[in-house]
């Protein structure tokens, strides 16, 4: 992803998912499930930090799950930071769902499982949180944080289906390439934003949106 420069009174976030874990290796749904990273997760996340330094962040937060603050730690570690973690950037919760194989989850809920991977956003798995729900709660915690950290460029380590909740949030797309943002290669992607934007409705006509390099 192309450096570039952080446009004036912007906070310049650098969003990183957390990387894989055994569950994620083994097709399983993990959702919010509190798992450490795997060797190739742990091998994932070294690859972060000598590419982030370039931007010379400031700070680095991370979603409160294992796999979320390993990463991060990582990075911070290698960018002389320490790692904040925080509860409302959680990974997603899938609730009923989350131990499941791919493939039993698609042969006990065949309607659903077509529906999540079509239009993820009319599904709110039991006992879980919708994309809705969650895209709420992470803009809720982000607006703290770049209050507290105005036209400085900040590190956030999330869970690959929060990482790309939030770049779907922002796109002018919305949600149609959800899945591709989870499933591609971890990489990291730079979003210029201010207070305003994470507080104003998503559906919102007439609004550029920031910009994600």
């Amino acid at each position: 992803m192309a450096h570039g420069s952080r446009l004036p009174f912007m906070t310049r976030l650098l969003l990183v998912p957390s990387g894989l874990t055994d569950w994620h290796e083994q097709h399983r749904i993990a959702g919010d499930t509190d798992l450490p990273l795997s060797a190739e997760g742990a091998r994932q996340a070294a690859v972060h930090g000598p590419l982030l330094a370039a931007f010379g962040p400031t700070a680095v937060y991370s979603g409160p799950g294992e796999s979320a603050k390993q990463a991060a730690g990582v990075i911070a570690r290698a960018l002389g930071l320490r790692n904040r973690p925080i509860a409302g950037l959680k990974e997603i919760s899938l609730g009923h769902w989350q131990g499941l194989t791919q493939e039993e989850f698609e042969e006990r809920f065949e309607r659903v499982s077509r529906a999540w991977q079509n239009e993820p956003l009319a599904v709110s798995p039991p006992e879980g949180e919708s994309l809705s729900e969650a895209e709420t709660r992470l803009c809720q915690a982000l607006v703290k944080i770049v209050k507290r950290k105005p036209d400085e460029t900040l590190v956030v380590v999330l869970g690959p289906l929060a990482c790309a909740a939030l770049r779907c949030r922002f796109a002018p797309d919305g949600y149609e390439r959800f899945w591709e943002f989870v499933e591609e290669p971890p990489s990291h992607h730079e979003l210029d934003i201010q207070v305003d934007d994470l507080k104003r409705p998503h559906e919102s006509a007439g609004q550029s949106p920031p910009s994600e390099k």
